[in-house]
């Protein structure tokens, strides 16, 4: 896979990861509403979102990390960044699918932790996309 579709391929997985994000904030919302007969969705939701984005980590490390490497002089710098979000990332992943699968827990608990992390989440992509795939060269 080249640069450009590496790149293209994370700028896709973002449209559908703030989807699925969006369909998280909104069931989030109704429960905290009052809505508890969305309480098994929003986990549900929560729990594919989790595999989904852990995947999408997977790629971005395998692609994106060699890519951002071989930049000259600061790409090093933005490979190691991009470790570090991704290994907090991870330890977020970890927290919230064991508070996800442990049915004894306040879901209101649980919709305002997905709430949060989804705002996270949303940000580290613009993030991504505004510094580290513009520094991802062009091939000539």
């Amino acid at each position: 896979m080249d640069q450009t579709e590496v790149r293209d391929r994370i700028v896709n997985d973002h449209g559908r990861l703030r989807e699925r994000l969006a369909e998280i904030e909104t069931l989030a919302d109704r429960f905290e509403k009052g809505g508890t007969e969305v309480g098994e969705e929003l986990r549900e939701h929560g729990t594919a979102f989790c595999e989904v984005f852990a995947a999408h980590l997977s790629f971005e490390d395998a692609q994106l990390s060699p890519i951002l490497h071989a930049i000259p002089t600061r790409g090093p710098d933005l490979a190691d960044r991009l470790a570090r979000e991704h290994c907090e990332q991870r330890e977020l992943l970890y927290f919230l699918v064991g508070r996800l699968e442990q049915e004894n827990r306040p879901t209101t608990l649980i919709a305002r932790e997905l709430r949060s992390f989804c705002e996270d989440i949303r940000a580290d992509m613009t993030h991504e996309e505004s510094t580290l795939l513009r520094a991802v060269p062009n091939p000539s």
